[in-house]
C-alpha cells in the first residue's frame, strides 16, 4: 500500500501519510502477534488442520479490521476505480486495496506472514 501511494501520490500526500499509518498499524500487530503466527505458520501443511489456518485468518483479519478502521482510510478500503484515476493502473503493476485483501483472507489465500505483509506493502 505504502509503495503504490509513494509512487502514484508522492511522498508528502496526504493519502500517502494515511498508507503509512495503515503500515505501521499492520506492522506493530504483526510484531506484536509474530510468536502466534509463526506457531500457526508452521502448522500449516499439506495435511493442514482446519483450526490452525483458520485461527491465522482470524488474526489477519483482526489487523485488516483494524487498518480499515484508521480515519482516512476508506481511499484503501475497495480498488482504485480506473474510470475516476485513468492513470493509476498504468503507473502501478500489482494493485492491492484491504477489501481484496479480507477477501484472500476467508479463502485462505494467506498460509503465512510473508505473503500478507507483501500485499500490505502494495495497498494505495
Amino acid at each position: 500500500m505504502l509503495d503504490n501511494s509513494r509512487i502514484y501520490n508522492g511522498d508528502n500526500h496526504i493519502i500517502t501519510e494515511t498508507a503509512r499509518k495503515v503500515f505501521e498499524v499492520a506492522s506493530k500487530r504483526l510484531l506484536e502477534r509474530e510468536q502466534k503466527l509463526i506457531t500457526l505458520e508452521k502448522a500449516i501443511n499439506p495435511l493442514l488442520d482446519d483450526n490452525d489456518l483458520i485461527g491465522f485468518s482470524f488474526i489477519l483479519n483482526e489487523i485488516i479490521q483494524e487498518c480499515k478502521n484508521l480515519p482516512k482510510s476508506v481511499a484503501f478500503h475497495t480498488k482504485v476505480d480506473a474510470k475516476k484515476v485513468p492513470l493509476y493502473y498504468k503507473k502501478i503493476e500489482r494493485p492491492m486495496d484491504l477489501g481484496t485483501m479480507e477477501q484472500n483472507i476467508k479463502e485462505h489465500y494467506y498460509t503465512n506472514v510473508a505473503s500478507f505483509r507483501k500485499d500490505i506493502e502494495q495497498v494505495g
